[in-house]
């Protein structure tokens, strides 16, 4: 007695087409056109090699819809999982944070407000987040969140905020007093956690691809750049003209 394709199977042919549509096989046995995600032939029941299945699932892939800079959207399985213990991601955020510190004394080598109010906070900013830049790159799983990744930044803003504090106290000041050593470990260390924290809010995880050409950066992360930077600037200008 003849055998009925089961309803998932019959369901699968895509008869009377002659040609498979993204995500769908041939069968090498009765020429029938099936589902890649079925492994059983819905005409004739024969078993779809593993091989012609993800061919088909790769044309699906390719077939899918394009961003606006031209990449496909990333599926849950496509992202890294590569990742740091949270204690370690910390370390590697602090000590990044560090690599600034060159830049908190630009405007010491660069005359008129080229140093402290356009050059330093540029610097600064850019810096301050290496080991962010790091994580995402190295071990991207520990970037789990853009509220994550703002807290990071906030850890290297205060790890660079209370260095800086701690040079200005003990070599550029002369005599602090103590109300100078409280306003330089509160007011400016506040200052560098909240600008850091904003400018992280832009490093994502297709950052960096986006620099090596795989795309333009967003408007958004932009934004978040530009206003970290302008509150930067913002603030080093009020304290060297309003509060010096």
């Amino acid at each position: 007695m003849a055998t009925t394709p089961s309803s998932e199977g019959a369901d699968s042919i895509a008869a009377p087409r002659h040609t498979p549509a993204p995500g769908e096989v041939f069968c090498p046995s009765c020429g029938s056109i099936t589902q890649a995600t079925i492994e059983l032939c819905g005409g004739c029941g024969v078993r779809i090699s593993n091989h012609l299945r993800r061919l088909a699932a790769a044309s699906l892939a390719d077939a899918q819809p394009r961003n606006s800079v031209g990449a496909r959207p990333r599926s849950a399985s496509d992202q890294p999982h590569r990742s740091l213990p949270f204690v370690l991601s910390l370390l590697v955020v602090a000590v990044g944070g560090l690599t600034a510190i060159p830049g908190a004394f630009q405007g010491e080598v660069l005359s008129g407000i080229m140093g402290p109010w356009l050059w330093a906070p540029i610097v600064e900013e850019v810096l301050k987040p290496s080991g962010i830049y790091l994580l995402v790159i190295k071990w991207p799983g520990s970037i789990r969140s853009r509220f994550g990744t703002a807290l990071f930044g906030a850890l290297a803003g205060l790890t660079f905020g209370l260095i800086e504090s701690l040079i200005y106290v003990t070599i550029y000041f002369s005599n602090p007093t103590q109300e100078d050593v409280i306003i330089r470990f509160t007011v400016p260390v506040a200052m560098h956690i909240l600008a850091s924290s904003i400018f992280a809010l832009g490093i994502t995880r297709e950052l960096p691809r986006s620099l090596t050409g795989g795309g333009s950066i967003q408007v958004s992360n932009w934004g978040f750049f530009l206003v970290a930077i302008v509150l930067h600037s913002s603030y080093n200008v009020f304290v060297s003209t309003v509060w010096p």
